[in-house]
C-alpha cells in the first residue's frame, strides 16, 4: 500500500515538487512527511528565525490536505486510477512551523459516493500545525459551472499597490515557482493569477488542487492589504481557509479574484473565487480569515 500511494503520488509533478514521502498507509488512513524545504517557505515574519529556517506555507500545508485525502479516498475504493474529485476542504492552522511536517489523514465515513476525512498535520515535536476536514466524491467531478458575472474584473487598480505586491510575491520561493501574479488590485479586491507550469500540474495534466489551494491562500491573504490602516504592521497569517470545488480543474492555469467581507483591526474575511483564465468559468470558491501581525 505505501509503495502503491508513493508511486500515485509521484505521478505528479506537484507530488514531486514537493518531496511528499508516504510513511504509514492502510485501507482507512495514511501519513505523509512533508520534508521542510526552503522553496516551499512563507515570507514576511515567518521568513526567518534562530534555526536559519523559513515558516512553511499555508498552501503548501493545504496540499498535504489534497494529497492525504485523495490517497485515502483511492485506498478505499480499491482503484488509485478510479476518478474522484475534493467537494468541499476547511484547514485550521493552529500555529507556525518552521520544521518538517507529518499530515494524517482518516476516513471518517464513507456514504455512497461521499468519504468524509480528518487530517491533523504536526510539526516534527509534536505540536499540532493544522487540523482540517474533507469531503471528496468518488466517480466523475462535477460537470462544468458557468461563472459568468459572479464577480467581476476589477481593472488594473492601484499601480503603486500592484508593484507592492509583485515585489512581494517574487520574494517568497514557493509562491514564485507556482507563478502567481497579480493582475489588478483595489481597495478590498485583488485579482491573482496562477501560471500552468508542469510543477503545478496532477498526473492527468490539470492543474492541481494543491496548486489551486495555494492561490486560493494568497489571495486571500493580499487582499486584506488593500484595506489594512496605515498603523497596520506589515506581516500577518491565514487563521483557517475553506475551499469548495464545483467543476474539474483545468490546465491552462486559474485567475482568482479575493473580494474582502470583513475586517477589523486585527482580521479580515475574504472570499475567493477561483475562475479559468478568462474569468468565465467558476471551479471553485472559498473563504480565507486572515490575522494581522504583532
Amino acid at each position: 500500500m505505501i509503495e502503491r500511494i508513493a508511486t500515485w503520488i509521484g505521478e505528479s509533478p506537484f507530488g514531486r515538487e514537493l518531496a511528499v514521502q508516504v510513511q504509514a498507509a492502510d485501507s482507512e488512513s495514511v501519513s505523509l512527511l512533508f520534508p521542510h524545504d526552503d522553496r516551499h517557505g512563507a515570507g514576511g515574519a515567518l521568513r526567518s528565525s534562530a534555526s536559519g529556517k523559513v515558516g512553511m506555507h499555508g498552501g503548501a500545508i493545504a496540499s498535504l490536505v489534497t494529497m492525504g485525502s485523495q490517497a485515502v479516498v483511492r485506498s478505499v475504493a480499491g482503484d488509485f486510477d478510479a476518478p474522484s474529485s475534493i467537494v468541499s476542504l476547511d484547514v485550521a492552522y493552529v500555529r507556525s512551523t518552521r520544521s518538517s511536517l507529518t499530515a494524517t489523514t482518516r476516513a471518517v465515513r464513507h456514504v455512497r459516493e461521499l468519504v468524509f476525512l480528518e487530517t491533523e498535520i504536526a510539526g516534527e515535536d509534536g505540536a499540532i500545525t493544522a487540523r482540517a476536514s474533507s469531503v471528496v466524491r468518488l466517480g466523475p467531478a462535477a460537470g462544468e459551472t458557468g461563472g459568468r458575472g459572479i464577480v467581476a474584473p476589477i481593472g488594473e487598480g492601484n499601480p503603486h499597490l500592484l508593484d507592492a505586491f509583485r515585489s512581494a510575491l517574487r520574494t517568497i520561493p514557493f509562491i514564485a515557482s507556482r507563478e502567481l501574479g497579480i493582475a489588478a488590485a483595489g481597495p478590498g479586491r485583488v485579482d491573482m493569477t496562477l501560471g500552468a507550469p508542469e510543477a503545478n500540474r496532477d498526473r492527468t495534466g490539470a492543474i492541481h488542487e494543491g496548486a489551486a489551494l495555494t492561490l486560493l491562500d494568497v489571495a486571500g491573504a493580499t487582499s486584506p492589504w488593500t484595506v489594512a490602516t496605515p498603523s497596520a504592521r506589515a506581516a500577518g497569517a491565514t487563521v483557517s481557509l475553506s475551499a469548495h470545488f464545483v467543476a474539474p480543474l483545468p490546465s491552462d492555469g486559474l485567475l482568482a479574484r479575493a473580494t474582502v467581507r470583513a475586517a477589523d483591526a486585527r482580521m479580515c474575511w475574504s472570499d475567493v473565487a477561483l475562475l479559468g483564465r478568462t474569468g468565465e468559468t467558476l471551479h471553485a470558491f472559498g473563504t480565507v480569515a486572515y490575522r494581522y501581525g504583532d
